[in-house]
């Protein structure tokens, strides 16, 4: 996973790291999904920070497979709180270097 990539989801962990896979025919490491981040759920949380569909690329925003990713290099002060607001009223997992579990706080450095 790249410095500056940031999981949003639910994640399988021992509360410090997430468990993951690297799928075949690639090296990069994905996080192992617990559950399915829910696309109504996003949609809704994103409409309330000012984020339109077409704007998530534009943002630094993406979904994969069950969960968003966030480039912190790209990602704006909307994304950032999109995310926040998934890890403290929905109960997702931030995932960064390393497969760490990281707070709001970290994130948003």
């Amino acid at each position: 996973m790249d410095l500056h990539l940031v999981s949003v989801g639910y994640f399988q962990h021992d509360g410090n790291f997430a468990e993951y896979d690297v799928p075949c025919g690639t090296t990069v490491a994905q996080p192992r999904l617990r559950e399915t981040l829910d696309r109504a759920t996003v949609r809704a949380v994103a409409d309330r920070h000012g984020i339109q569909p077409g704007d998530w690329k534009e943002v630094g925003v993406w979904y994969e497979g069950g969960y968003l990713v966030l480039d912190l290099v790209r990602s704006d002060r909307k994304a950032l709180a999109m995310a926040a607001t998934l890890a403290t009223d929905h109960g997702c997992d931030l995932v960064g270097t390393a497969m760490r579990i990281m707070s709001v706080d970290e994130m948003q450095r």
